[in-house]
């Protein structure tokens, strides 16, 4: 995806299907420190739990993605698309 939007006006939104790859795309994955290391902004950053969450979003026989981690005080959790 560019960092710009196209020039038609488009816009490619992400369905991050449950914890699989989907269209070509990465998985949504338990990654975050891979991408941007144990410290974001001074705060201290762990790899989420990456989980889908069945029969949701636009298509309601999909899933999403979803964290079902971070009750870590002083800590930021995330995932990332690239698995």
């Amino acid at each position: 995806m560019p960092a710009y939007c196209a020039g038609d006006s488009s816009q490619y939104l992400n369905p991050i299907n449950g914890t699989t790859a989907y269209n070509n795309d990465t998985a949504f994955a338990a990654t975050a420190t891979t991408h941007f290391g144990t410290v974001l902004n001074t705060t201290t950053l762990a790899n989420g739990t990456a989980a889908a969450y069945a029969d949701s979003g636009i298509n309601s026989y999909h899933s999403m993605g979803q964290l079902t981690s971070g009750t870590t005080k002083g800590t930021w959790s995330g995932a990332t698309l690239g698995q």
